[in-house]
């Protein structure tokens, strides 16, 4: 800052070892006070090394739809065929078709890594919590809110552990 930041002459310093990030800086009098203040505008740009995470899974949920599909299908062409290389071909190339369609690989980004701490054995009891739980809601009984609060301890005390 090349500017007094106070009427008595004293200077605000800012230190860098990367001048050339700096868009300009000033000093403003906003009255306030008898301080300035230094405002700076830097272009700092973070380039993250961390390449996005996915995940492939063959999406199972229309399966059931594809019935009419694998009936409406030319495998009756199949029993005509005298190779048993060309029946195998049609007979995986039909199936291969319908699967692509009905149950298709989807690929899914992965926003947030799985907490370290949340093992198998922790995410089982806080199932069973959650089950206790919904047990008593319906129920109201003395017996499954205790059996809950139990579940609950339990796990509280797996994630401390």
């Amino acid at each position: 800052v090349d500017k007094t930041t106070r009427r008595d002459a004293i200077l605000d310093h800012i230190i860098t070892n990367k001048p050339n990030i700096f868009e300009f800086a000033r000093i403003v009098d906003f009255h306030y006070s008898d301080q300035y203040f230094t405002k700076f505008t830097i272009s700092w740009r973070v380039h993250s090394t961390k390449q996005p995470q996915f995940s492939s899974y063959i999406d199972l949920r229309q399966l059931e739809s594809s019935q009419s599909d694998i009936e409406a299908s030319s495998m009756h062409k199949m029993f005509r065929m005298n190779s048993i290389d060309d029946k195998v071909s049609h007979f995986n190339q039909t199936f291969l078709n319908i699967f692509d369609k009905w149950a298709p690989v989807v690929a899914r980004r992965i926003k947030k890594s799985p907490a370290s701490w949340l093992t198998l054995e922790i995410r089982q009891s806080m199932k069973s919590s959650d089950e206790a739980k919904r047990k008593y809601k319906r129920t109201k009984n003395e017996t499954h809110w205790n059996t809950y609060k139990t579940f609950q301890h339990s796990t509280t005390k797996l994630i401390r552990k």
